[in-house]
């Protein structure tokens, strides 16, 4: 099941993220990532309300929300907002694949503060996975800035490098909250309450929500977007992923929901007629091997 669901998970943040980038010319990075936590937060509400009886896990132990908003704040919150200023300093393919690299660092900690070890062919597994998943992010169109600044690139490189260790972080302490067969739908709800109160604090203090909003109204086919791209992502997305965390380990997890830029070539072939390269085709062959090694090795 936890293979499965990081599979799917990967699937659904492909899809969302090509939602979200057509929100994202129109609102700008910042709004659509605080309206896909609220959209998030406020479906993972309605669910555990109908699944437990009330909006939120109010009897979960204090040390369960520690885990889960440490999580949020981290990889939601700072994570998130550290790539999204990569995307614009370096480029997003740039920034994806310093983020290719996110399972490694993941089963690092996991070995380190979980005390989880991987087969070798695991281990050989993950790391053709990440092989083929770099091969396949170089080979994307290139947008943002592009680091042509020698400074600008290491600001950007800097700011990868952070993202990826605050989702590194932010998975092995969901992992932690998710010991004992919690509940992965009230677990991903507590994470996105603290997320929202860190991502849109500074937005309430300074008073630019009416602005925000504004911009939403002139625009709604954009903002249909993302809608369902919250859905798909925040909602599908992140929910599928914590039933992959609680299924398998960390690293095999983590592996499989990096898989999105492997499913971003047929949507961009089929959505944007954009051609294959043969690289692109070759790296997508080396991802799947390395998951299937995964999912066959027990």
């Amino acid at each position: 099941m936890g293979e499965i669901a990081g599979i799917f998970s990967a699937f659904f943040w492909a899809c969302s993220s090509t939602l979200f980038s057509e929100g994202t010319r129109r609102f700008g990075a910042g709004s659509v990532n605080r309206i896909r936590l609220i959209i998030g937060l406020s479906l993972f509400m309605i669910v555990n309300t109908v699944l437990y009886g009330s909006p939120l896990p109010f009897d979960a132990e204090p040390r369960r929300w520690l885990y889960f908003g440490l999580s949020g704040i981290l990889g939601l919150a700072i994570g998130d907002g550290l790539m999204y200023t990569a995307y614009n300093l370096i480029g997003t393919r740039r920034a994806m694949l310093v983020t290719a690299f996110s399972p490694i660092l993941s089963s690092l900690f996991a070995w380190l503060i979980l005390g989880e070890t991987l087969a070798p062919l695991t281990l050989a597994g993950i790391l053709l996975t990440v092989l083929g998943v770099g091969v396949v992010v170089l080979e994307g169109k290139e947008i943002g800035q592009g680091g042509s600044h020698r400074k600008t690139y290491i600001q950007g490189l800097l700011a990868s490098f952070i993202a990826v260790l605050m989702y590194a972080l932010g998975t092995i302490l969901s992992k932690m909250g998710l010991s004992d067969g919690f509940s992965t739908v009230s677990g991903v709800t507590m994470r996105m309450v603290f997320a929202n109160l860190v991502a849109w604090l500074p937005v309430l203090v300074t008073r630019q929500t009416s602005e925000m909003f504004q911009k939403f109204h002139e625009d709604p086919k954009a903002m249909r977007y993302v809608l369902i791209g919250s859905m798909i992502g925040p909602f599908g997305g992140v929910w599928l992923n914590f039933v992959a965390l609680q299924n398998t380990s960390v690293g095999i997890a983590s592996t499989l929901t990096s898989c999105a830029p492997i499913f971003l070539l047929p949507i961009s072939r089929l959505v944007y007629k954009e051609k294959l390269s043969w690289r692109a085709v070759a790296g997508t062959l080396v991802a799947i091997a390395g998951v299937a090694v995964i999912f066959l090795v027990k």
